[in-house]
């Protein structure tokens, strides 16, 4: 049942997927997984183009995917977990940048946030947020139900998290200038 379930992706993720990066990424998902769960060096290849997809010096909490990337399938939940907090983080940066209530969106959850951003950005990337939020962070938060599974996620899952935290991620970057220094290291506080 194990490989059987890491191979699997639940729907409304692979729409997101299809959504958010390219075909080439998605043949890139599916090589991964399939080497992630095998044993010996195209398992350690996968590990390390992982770990080069995310870098070895970004911002936390995106740094430490690189440490939870070596014991998949274990740790799915915090790879997402650690993944969303990233993008939640930029989503904060972004929405204090543009916000009347500027503090308060620092203090606000993601979901908050885009709300409040959502005529600021592009229909397509703020329902890509949404969903993001909806069936990837929120789940890797709060739901800790996994029926009859081993995990919360499975590895293609976590996988394609990481891909599509890093493209929704530079997405939001580009639109904002405080998301970026945040994401360089340059801005120092309660969220930095």
């Amino acid at each position: 049942m194990s490989k059987e379930f890491n191979k699997k992706i639940d729907e409304k993720i692979a729409d997101l997927v299809k959504n958010v990066v390219d075909d080439n990424t998605i043949l890139e998902i599916e090589n991964l997984t399939n080497k992630l769960l095998n044993s010996g060096n195209p398992r350690l290849e996968a590990i390390k183009i992982l770990q080069n997809q995310i870098g070895f010096t970004p911002k936390r909490p995106l740094f430490y995917l690189n440490d939870f990337i070596y014991d998949l399938p274990n740790h799915t939940r915090d790879i997402a977990r650690y993944a969303g907090d990233y993008i939640d983080y930029l989503i904060k940066h972004f929405a204090h940048e543009q916000s009347v209530l500027k503090i308060l969106a620092l203090y606000s959850s993601l979901g908050k946030n885009l709300k409040e951003l959502r005529k600021t950005i592009d229909y397509k990337l703020y329902q890509n947020l949404e969903n993001y939020n909806k069936y990837i962070y929120t789940p890797a938060k709060h739901d800790f139900d996994v029926k009859d599974a081993l995990h919360r996620f499975s590895v293609k899952e976590a996988v394609s998290i990481v891909f599509i935290s890093l493209a929704l991620g530079k997405q939001i970057i580009n639109l904002s200038k405080e998301a970026k220094d945040y994401s360089q290291n340059k801005l120092h506080g309660p969220f930095s």
